[in-house]
């Protein structure tokens, strides 16, 4: 508003000073030697004004090229310590990870990037000490990253939330500027569920530029989710909803989050808003379990109309192999066998799953009666992949449903829908 005013001040000075010299008409005459020159004053005015114009522009042109190589010097030593930084940054986390050969190499690059640094050199004069167990003591006495580090997991294995909170309060407090201390300061918050603090703690990493964007979007809806998973379980489905419309801004139509969503409308019997809301989101995210949860909200319909339902939803993502298992079930609830024989044999053909040779299995013994059909398929069943689940990342413990924090090691937003190992079974919390 400011600029608007001065550029409209600065309009007016002009136009009043061309209206003052055209109303003083007159003549200016140049001579030198035989040359004569006679001109109007407002043209005299402009062309000494152009002049002045171009003389400064042409300074501020001479000055820019004497000061490029010092502004290219600037740009290249500012670049190389973002860089510089960035390595030291990779350098930490690959050793808190226990990788030394790669966190050696991130190392000498921030060396050579940064040159002679303290931080550089404290890192250097730590690496060797990753073999050994801190303690407290060691902690309170040494500013090593990875001693923070292995003592605050240290006190999470042993289920010892204060002292693990106090450490990475500590070690936040120590070193400000380190992604990694905020980020173990999380991890402590979101834990114990101070869902406040911690929502606090990742706005902080997204100020000082220590996280990704998308990572820390990503972030804040699994946070979101959770809360509203929780809020949901203690019957709050308005609160939860509310919080589930957050996180669909920040990881638009992300499974957990429609999941959620969905329950906490139906939930407060809106069940028409809810069907609603997995349509919208299905061409995006077509998953089982949002199919099975939209079977389940048209209750007041018969098992034929449920069908036709399905497959009119299918078709908005009929690539997705949740569109064929959502259409496969529906027509096996309605008796329409033979086309839920084709559709579970398309499945069970292209992706082989121990769920669809079930149901393979149960549409032979209710439609045929073949029991040698029916002993293939669950023979097929017993020898073919798990029926898909949220698996974490970090344990590769599955669970039924998705939720924030790992039943198992107790890790956050590790869970991802995929296949889990043969041997394990489904964690149902």
């Amino acid at each position: 508003m400011i600029r608007l005013l001065v550029f409209l001040l600065k309009i007016i000075l002009v136009v009043f000073v061309a209206v003052w010299v055209a109303e003083r008409a007159g003549r200016i005459t140049f001579e030198w030697k035989d040359s004569v020159i006679e001109t109007s004053a407002a043209l005299a005015l402009g062309v000494v004004a152009l002049l002045v114009v171009i003389s400064y522009k042409t300074a501020k042109t001479i000055a820019a090229i004497r000061n490029t190589p010092r502004l290219y010097r600037m740009h290249t030593h500012l670049r190389q310590q973002r860089l510089g930084q960035k390595m030291l940054t990779d350098a930490i986390g690959a050793f808190s990870e226990q990788k030394k050969g790669k966190g050696v190499k991130f190392l000498r690059k921030a060396e050579k990037l940064l040159g002679p640094s303290q931080i550089v050199d404290l890192v250097k004069s730590h690496v060797g000490q990753q073999a050994e167990e801190p303690t407290t003591s060691a902690v309170a006495e040494t500013s090593s990253p990875y001693a923070w580090k292995q003592i605050i997991e240290q006190h999470l294995r042993d289920n010892k939330q204060g002292e693990a909170l106090q450490a990475a309060t500590s070690f936040a407090e120590k070193h400000p500027q380190l992604p990694l201390a905020k980020k173990l300061l999380f991890e402590v918050l979101v834990r114990q569920r101070s869902w406040e603090k911690a929502m606090q703690t990742l706005e902080q990493l997204r100020v000082h530029h220590s996280m990704p964007r998308k990572e820390w979007r990503d972030t804040k809806a699994a946070l979101l989710t959770e809360r509203a998973r929780e809020a949901l379980e203690h019957n709050h489905p308005t609160q939860a909803f509310e919080m589930t419309l957050q996180a669909d801004r920040m990881h638009p139509h992300w499974v957990p989050t429609v999941l959620t969503s969905a329950r906490a409308l139906a939930k407060q019997d809106k069940a028409k808003e809810a069907a609603a809301l997995i349509e919208r989101a299905w061409p995006h995210c077509g998953h089982e379990q949002l199919g099975d949860l939209y079977l389940s909200l048209k209750t007041g319909r018969s098992d034929l109309q449920k069908a036709q339902a399905a497959e009119k939803l299918a078709n908005s993502n009929l690539a997705n192999p949740g569109s064929k298992l959502l259409v496969a079930r529906a027509l096996t609830k309605a008796g329409l066998w033979g086309q839920a024989r084709s559709y579970a044999k398309a499945l069970a053909e292209a992706h082989p799953r121990r769920d669809y040779y079930d149901l393979l299995a149960h549409i032979e013994d209710v439609q045929t009666n073949d029991k040698a059909a029916v002993a293939q398929w669950k023979n097929l069943a017993v020898s073919a992949p798990p029926d898909e689940a949220w698996v974490c990342t970090s344990c590769k413990q599955p669970h039924g449903e998705w939720q924030g924090i790992c039943a198992s090691c107790n890790r956050f937003n590790t869970l991802h829908w995929a296949t889990p190992l043969h041997k394990q079974s489904i964690n149902k919390n």
